[in-house]
């Protein structure tokens, strides 16, 4: 999956970008997703609901 989006947050970059290597916590940050398996440091199962 590839998504596209520009925008500003008011945070330092090194936040935001821990954030986008933390699976678990991003999928918190869409409504009804979930990750239920951890497959290494790049792999994943989850699903939205």
């Amino acid at each position: 999956m590839r998504l596209s989006q520009k925008f500003s947050l008011p945070h330092p970059r090194e936040d935001v970008w821990d954030l986008f290597h933390d699976i678990e916590a991003l999928a918190n940050c869409f409504p009804g997703a979930k990750i239920t398996k951890l497959e290494g440091l790049e792999s994943f199962t989850g699903e939205v609901t």
